[in-house]
């Protein structure tokens, strides 16, 4: 029985045999096609979701065996993640110091653009250095650049670079460019300044007349120190200079106050318009009357020197000289009128006043008395309501005789014309003896 179950076992499968072969030579045969490479896109896409998918259950398989380190592949990744997000949120910037500064810095969605910042780090000031008005600060610059992986991913190169150093100098430079311009702002109006810094001073002679500005009904003080000669022969320079710097200081607040310009000091001279420059400077600039276009008001600029040189009377009376201990003591002369302004010069040029003006100015200093204010009739007559002490006609080198006055600081307002005097009392104060007008005489007697 057992032999007969083997053979027809035996039969079966030499049956089942010739049937598949049977089947085999039937199908018809498809000749082999070759696959072409799938897309490398598609290949990167396969392989981003095998290893998300790896990286799925490594950390399924690690969370059900109870393991607390992840695979190096996971490390890798989470790694990745967290400097993207800290690249795409914010970079930070640790300043010397105990204290910590962040610049954030929000990266765009596509990095599509060749370089993406050149940020500056912010400049903050560092506290508890202990010294004051100090800055203790460091600068990086930063520089992010999106680049693209050779397997399609895109990274981004940042690259720090230290320029404290750098930023401190341009800084310095910058600080000393402004004072410079201060300065200058403070001694050329703004065409001036403007011309000097289009063109060269070696231009000034062949521009001179375009530079110039013509100023109507202007008022012009010249002020000396009594003594000044006499004093530098005994005292040392150093404590010259002391002297000029501390008496010339109190001046230039006083021009502040009173709203007019300092024009220059000549030696031991301090010299103060008044209704050239304007008093509301533009951008920081001085600039003339004419060029912001304010009105003419002779009246009002002669009052604003007039009452700067009675305070300078007043002021320099503090100021002690320095050989003998005595208070300063000045002479003050006055005149309105024309005058014109411009450069000259190529080297070291000089905003400066010219005309008649300036030269009558001069010598109602020089003829006028200590402390005293020397005005002629021109400037009288704009400032009537002061109290004018009559002087007469009196010989002014290259002017002839004048007509001046003296400002009496007795009175100072006075509706009378003169100072009560005697017809036949001369007059000492100008070094000439010179009879007093008749005019003076109106109130002999009282």
């Amino acid at each position: 029985m057992q032999q007969q179950r083997r053979r027809q076992r035996q039969q079966q499968r030499q049956q089942q045999q010739q049937t598949g072969k049977h089947h085999a030579e039937l199908r018809p045969r498809t000749p082999a096609v070759k696959r072409e490479d799938p897309d490398p896109k598609h290949q990167q896409k396969q392989q981003h979701h095998r290893q998300q998918h790896n990286l799925k259950r490594e950390e399924e398989g690690q969370h059900s065996q109870g393991k607390q380190q992840p695979s190096p592949m996971l490390q890798q990744q989470q790694q990745k993640q967290q400097q993207q997000e800290q690249q795409q949120q914010q970079l930070h910037v640790l300043y010397e110091g105990s204290a910590q500064r962040t610049m954030s810095c929000p990266m765009p969605g596509p990095l599509t653009h060749s370089e993406f910042g050149g940020l500056e780090a912010l400049m903050e000031e560092e506290e508890g250095s202990g010294q004051d008005d100090q800055f203790c600060y460091t600068c990086f610059e930063v520089n992010i650049k999106p680049v693209l992986l050779a397997d399609g991913r895109r990274a981004m190169v940042v690259s720090i670079k230290d320029n404290t150093e750098q930023i401190q100098v341009q800084a310095a430079l910058s600080e000393l460019a402004e004072a410079q311009l201060a300065l200058l702002a403070g001694i050329m109006p703004h065409h001036a300044l403007q011309f000097l810094a289009l063109e060269s001073t070696s231009a000034v002679p062949t521009n001179a007349a375009s530079l110039a500005r013509e100023h109507k009904g202007c008022t012009i003080m010249f002020m000396d120190i009594v003594g000044f000669t006499s004093m530098c022969k005994v005292v040392p320079p150093q404590q010259v200079l002391l002297f000029l710097n501390n008496l010339f200081s109190m001046c230039d607040r006083l021009t502040d106050k009173h709203g007019v310009h300092k024009v220059e000091t000549a030696g031991d001279c301090y010299i103060v318009s008044g209704g050239i420059m304007s008093n509301h400077p533009t951008n920081g600039f001085l600039c003339t009357k004419e060029e912001v276009g304010e009105p003419e008001d002779p009246q009002r600029w002669a009052r604003q020197v007039l009452e700067f040189s009675k305070d300078l009377l007043y002021e320099a009376k503090k100021v002690c000289m320095p050989h003998t201990g005595e208070p300063v003591s000045v002479r003050i002369g006055i005149h309105s009128g024309e005058v014109v302004s411009g450069l000259i010069g190529t080297k070291l040029p000089k905003f400066s006043l010219f005309g008649d003006t300036m030269n009558t100015s001069a010598r109602m200093e020089s003829t006028g008395v200590p402390g005293r204010i020397h005005v002629s009739e021109t400037t009288q007559g704009l400032l009537p309501e002061y109290a004018w002490e009559s002087v007469g006609l009196i010989p002014v080198k290259g002017k002839g005789n004048m007509h001046t006055y003296l400002w009496d600081s007795n009175k100072s307002w006075s509706g009378l014309p003169c100072i009560s005097a005697d017809k036949t009392q001369t007059s000492h104060i100008f070094g000439a003896m010179l009879p007093l007008p008749p005019e003076i005489d109106c109130l002999k007697g009282k």
